[in-house]
């Protein structure tokens, strides 16, 4: 027992508790009577209370229909949700998720009716990514009704993840191509596929680009918001970035800014108008069919500066920042373009420092002077993006 008294002759107890699932808690408190005995007894009252607490009792929670028409109301506004996001939350209930347990209480939603949903939509042959995508919504519903106090606990989910989609892409010949059929030199159809073969930005950011956002002085696109469905948000992850401008790109927009205004949208059909994706899908199955280029998304476009991009050295760190990726894990798909490299030259080196008889060349090579060193061809990549 730990009952202390104090300098005033006051009894208390003061203990630090180990719970059974190894942590520890500091505990303490003064009896009703102020005794020795009465300071042990309330010691052990408390820690009997923490090792054997009163259950919760919980109101009778709502069904999974009746609490997702308050969550959508009130919920995405306070997360500061964005419209598309919203959409999806829509998406999924409409089409999955309220047919499967809109008249089930939420706390009848274990762990057995989770399991139950991901394999229902498993059987319906929809895609992976899409059921990642659903799960992530209903999980986001019961973790906010656990919040709100109406559950106690969130299932367990299944161990999901989303898959990386295979793309294709143009290489520079193609899109040389590509762009030549666009045969107006200064037009804004040309500029349009330019800009997205030259930053890799989203359609979404590239209609919503504005010329504030060129920086002809420093050379540089910086990309701060995203356009989808008539409403302007932030970009994709909520981060803003910057891309270097190369030399062909900035002509376009130099071209392109003296036949306009020079201010709003870089990007217009006429003076206010802006562009929707089905207008620069047009443009671009035109530009394929008029050069003979294979038929790819303008989302490629994106895949294809990330890939030339890779292929002409550029770090993958450095890939990743441009295109605006959360993880690198999501940038990584590209890696496997990265210029080869001599692995048998690397592995030789070793040879060398484990104390071998082999002498390798390098070892009796000295060093040069700062004039003679030169660069690889594939490490000077940022000219060459910037130049062309």
């Amino acid at each position: 027992m730990s009952a202390l008294r104090k300098p005033s002759g006051k009894w208390f107890y003061r203990v630090t508790f180990r719970h059974p699932n190894g942590s520890s808690e500091r505990i303490s408190g003064t009896p009703m009577l102020n005794t020795k005995a009465a300071a042990e007894d309330a010691e052990r009252a408390h820690i009997d209370r923490l090792l054997h607490p009163a259950p919760v009792v919980l109101p009778p929670a709502p069904s999974f229909a009746a609490f997702v028409a308050e969550w959508l109301g009130a919920y995405p506004a306070a997360a500061g949700s964005k419209p598309s996001t919203v959409k999806n939350y829509e998406y999924h209930l409409n089409m999955h998720l309220l047919s499967l347990l809109g008249s089930m209480r939420l706390d009848e939603i274990g762990n057995r009716e989770v399991s139950w949903v991901f394999s229902t939509l498993s059987n319906k042959s929809i895609c992976r990514n899409t059921i990642h995508n659903i799960g992530m919504t209903l999980h986001r519903i019961l973790t906010s009704a656990k919040e709100w106090g109406l559950i106690l606990s969130v299932p367990t989910f299944p161990k999901t993840k989303a898959s990386l989609v295979d793309f294709d892409f143009y290489s520079p010949e193609e899109a040389s191509r590509l762009l030549a059929a666009l045969t107006a030199p200064s037009g804004p159809e040309k500029a349009l596929v330019l800009f997205a073969l030259r930053t890799g930005a989203r359609q979404g950011e590239q209609i919503a680009l504005r010329w504030e956002d060129v920086d002809f002085t420093r050379g540089v696109i910086r990309i701060r918001r995203s356009y989808k469905d008539g409403v302007t948000s932030a970009p994709k992850n909520g981060k803003e970035r910057s891309v270097p401008m190369s030399g062909e790109l900035r002509g376009a927009l130099e071209a392109l800014k003296a036949e306009g205004t020079g201010e709003g949208l870089v990007f217009v059909r006429n003076v206010t108008q802006p562009y929707e994706p089905w207008h620069m899908t047009t443009i671009l199955e035109k530009a394929q069919r008029l050069s003979g280029a294979k038929a790819l998304r303008w989302h490629d476009l994106r895949h294809t500066f990330a890939s030339q991009a890779m292929q002409a050295g550029v770090l993958l760190k450095q890939v990743q920042e441009w295109l605006g990726h959360a993880t690198l894990a999501m940038t990584s798909r590209y890696s496997h373009l990265s210029p080869g490299t001599d692995q048998v030259a690397l592995v030789s080196r070793l040879d060398g420092s484990l104390g071998g008889s082999v002498t390798t060349p390098w070892q009796k090579v000295e060093a040069p002077s700062v004039s003679e060193i030169s660069v690889p061809a594939g490490r000077q990549v940022a000219a060459v993006l910037v130049t062309n």
